[in-house]
């Protein structure tokens, strides 16, 4: 594995508990990145609803690459004093927002692996922009669970687990932050958060830190994808703010290999 932190404590702990939690931002950075999201929300032109709102999934690339621009202006730099930048790439962040609803909770969950998780792993940096618990939807996640060997994910591929949620959900455990902290954690490691009870909107950003040495991957299967297996593409990263991530990826980028489904072993 490729240590993308300076300290190696950092990666020591989200490599044995999956996750590691430090200050990050000024009162100022916050600030400003409270602006970026009021200005995020003018643009829109009518509010979030009452769904959890991540940005990066909005189909308007307009929109995606605002709030991914907005973030770079902040967070990168910040960014620094934990991460080694002659080993880690940058990639880009986005809003998360959970309006005041019991309809704003996020189901269990594991982010994308843009790695090769066979040989290594990444880390996404997840950044509350006001103080978090469980009554407005802190980060909740599940013991171990990035042990369990679910290595290529995307959203353009099946997830095992999507019949376990309800079992899953009884199992997560709440992780209090305060405002401008940051949580590491690794990307495989299962989260969620529950609805926002209160009357103040939820923002929060999550940011990806790639490992330099590595591709950018994007796994995917669809109906012509034999069974059991999975196709391994090289993408850029800005195939997810510019395109349609959700089909299949042209011509213009390369399958890297028809691999395995890796096994795995939950523990639920």
């Amino acid at each position: 594995m490729q240590n993308v932190f300076l300290h190696n404590e950092v990666y020591q702990k989200i490599k044995t508990d999956g996750f590691y939690i430090g200050s990050l931002l000024t009162d100022k950075e916050v600030k400003q990145l409270r602006s970026s999201y009021i200005e995020l929300k003018n643009k829109l032109g009518h509010t979030f609803g009452k769904n959890f709102w991540p940005s990066g999934r909005y189909p308007d690339p307009e929109i995606r690459n605002f709030a991914k621009d907005a973030i770079e202006k902040v967070v990168p730099k910040a960014l620094e004093k934990y991460i080694d930048t002659n080993n880690t790439r940058l990639i880009g962040g986005t809003f998360l927002i959970k309006p005041p609803s019991i309809k704003s909770a996020l189901s269990p969950h594991q982010d994308s692996s843009h790695v090769d998780e066979r040989r290594t792993f990444s880390v996404y940096a997840w950044i509350p922009l006001q103080n978090v618990n469980r009554w407005n939807g802190c980060f909740h996640y599940l013991p171990e669970s990035h042990t369990w060997g679910i290595d290529q994910r995307s959203l353009n591929v099946n997830w095992p687990l999507k019949d376990k949620v309800e079992a899953m959900s009884k199992m997560m455990k709440p992780i209090k932050m305060k405002m401008g902290e940051v949580l590491f954690f690794h990307s495989a490691l299962i989260h969620s958060s529950p609805p926002n009870y209160t009357f103040k909107t939820r923002v929060a950003i999550n940011y990806y830190l790639h490992p330099k040495d590595h591709p950018f991957l994007h796994f995917y299967e669809d109906e012509k994808t034999p069974t059991g297996k999975v196709e391994m593409f090289e993408v850029n990263p800005s195939y997810f703010y510019d395109e349609d991530f959700e089909k299949r990826p042209s011509s213009k980028y390369k399958q890297l290999d028809i691999i395995e489904k890796s096994p795995y072993k939950i523990h639920l």
